[in-house]
């Protein structure tokens, strides 16, 4: 069929026109996530959709009762997936303090792209560095790693199950269903239980470690870490994080 030359660029030039208004319809996030330019003055923080402390969605958290930020996925991109981000060490004197921005962010867009997605708080005053870099143990990370993933005690730190990064997560799945039945948070907590299966596990450092070295025990959606891993053994001179269980962790050799 033979285009109309005066037609089309009479629809071109409409187009040119309009997509300014429509891209003014857009947020600062919005027009970063679907490829535009950053805009030229600082992009305002986004708010979490919903603050939740630890405390609220379990009686036994005790400590680091500081709140979860919760951002509710798109409606129109639902993917039926959690992003869980666990961000990184926080010094004594910053407990509580919100992560860089942009870990906020990010959090924002993935809900935009259609994530439920959380910003986990959890124990993360001590580094695994600091705890762990010097040790004679090959095993000291994922020791160190794992007590608070799962809760536990050994040489190198001590958080009971209550406080760990896995109870926290289920308690909050479990009270974000309660309280808003209609967005099917539920799905990602199955018998008491994380359904790893549907979660993408990101962090940021600290974070960024224990998202990689949940990988290699669970078969996640995926998993994206920001400045992680970094267990670096000063003691043997080498990395020593668990990241060779090809067949367990699909998400990093895609």
């Amino acid at each position: 069929m033979k285009l109309n030359r005066p037609l089309c660029m009479l629809v071109c030039g409409l187009c040119i026109v309009l997509s300014p208004a429509v891209r003014a319809q857009l947020t600062d996030e919005q027009r970063i996530l679907h490829g535009g330019p950053a805009p030229t003055k600082r992009i305002r923080e986004p708010i979490p959709d919903e603050e939740v402390r630890p405390s609220a969605t379990y009686p036994n958290v005790q400590t680091f009762d500081f709140p979860h930020a919760v951002y509710f996925p798109a409606q129109s991109r639902q993917r039926n997936q959690l992003l869980l981000f666990i961000p990184g060490t926080q010094p004594h004197d910053k407990k509580g303090d919100p992560e860089k921005p942009s870990a906020i962010r990010f959090c924002k867009n993935a809900a935009l792209s259609g994530y439920h997605a959380v910003y986990l708080m959890y124990p993360n005053d001590v580094a695994a560095a600091e705890a762990c870099w010097d040790k004679p143990d090959p095993d000291a990370f994922a020791l160190f790693r794992w007590a608070l993933i799962e809760g536990g005690s050994n040489a190198y730190i001590s958080v009971p199950r209550s406080e760990s990064i896995e109870n926290r997560t289920i308690k909050l799945i479990q009270y974000l269903q309660r309280e808003h039945p209609n967005q099917n948070w539920g799905q990602f907590v199955v018998n008491g239980q994380v359904a790893w299966e549907k979660v993408a596990v990101a962090g940021q450092s600290q974070g960024g470690g224990h998202a990689a070295i949940i990988a290699t025990r669970y078969l996640v959606a995926r998993v994206l870490c920001f400045g992680a891993p970094k267990d670096y053994s000063r003691f043997f001179h080498t990395l020593l994080v668990a990241l060779d269980d090809r067949s367990r962790c699909a998400a990093f050799w895609r």
